[in-house]
């Protein structure tokens, strides 16, 4: 991430908007697994969807939608990137 480049955690980021990950505070396993299934720093996400009652949240990542708990999305760091157009 760029040191000017607004920081915080995945689960803040708000439904249509995108990111990019970075740091991940989890246990090794947990680092391993997300890196399987594509969330590695640097990878662009976009949230499309959010739970109520601090269910899941819905990503789109490498073309792919993941459901993701918020108790690891709270884990998660992303930069916030310009919002796109659609």
């Amino acid at each position: 991430m760029q040191p000017d480049e607004k920081s915080f955690t995945l689960d803040a980021l708000g439904t249509g908007h995108s990111g990019r990950l970075g740091a991940m505070a989890l246990p090794p396993a947990e680092q391993q697994r997300m890196a399987e299934l594509g969330l590695t720093a640097g990878t662009p996400v976009v949230i499309t969807k959010r739970s109520h009652w601090g269910g899941p949240l819905e990503l789109r990542v490498r073309g792919c939608k993941l459901s993701l708990r918020r108790e690891v999305a709270q884990r998660i760091q992303v930069a916030a990137e310009q919002p796109h157009g659609h």
